[in-house]
């Protein structure tokens, strides 16, 4: 029931893109490794990540082969962050996305965990390590 109201939220949020237009031209990132957003897995590579709607991102590969939307949520820092960053969370060789800040921002995005994330955090042998992405405003 969760995953269907999950989805029926995705259509929603999906049909309120193509009314809308894009409110940031986002970041440009670096990834060097594999790593899931969502229910979507991506391929190493450059990525342009932009908030289309509060609570969508869009996520595009600059070499234009993969893209998708993942749904996020608003975090909150009491500091302005001094750089940009993109935070994943890693459990053995699997990567999620975990959180984007914007350099002199004190709002993030967050991106809840899924059930895959949890699945594979339960299955690590080692303990959970935060890493961060090159990133660069473009």
């Amino acid at each position: 029931m969760k995953n269907t109201a999950w989805k029926a939220l995705a259509v929603l949020a999906f049909g309120c893109l193509s009314a809308s237009a894009q409110s940031s031209q986002g970041v440009v990132t670096k990834v060097p490794f594999a790593f899931t957003a969502g229910t979507k897995r991506f391929p190493a590579g450059e990525y342009r990540i932009a908030r289309y709607q509060p609570y969508v991102v869009s996520i595009k590969s600059l070499d234009g082969k993969t893209s998708g939307f993942v749904l996020c949520q608003r975090t909150e820092s009491v500091q302005a962050q001094a750089k940009s960053i993109v935070v994943f969370h890693r459990y053995d060789d699997q990567f999620f996305l975990n959180k984007i800040w914007e350099q002199g921002g004190t709002s993030g995005l967050e991106f809840p965990k899924t059930a895959k994330e949890s699945e594979a955090q339960a299955k690590s042998l080692h303990v959970p390590e935060t890493v961060t992405a090159s990133i660069k405003n473009r």
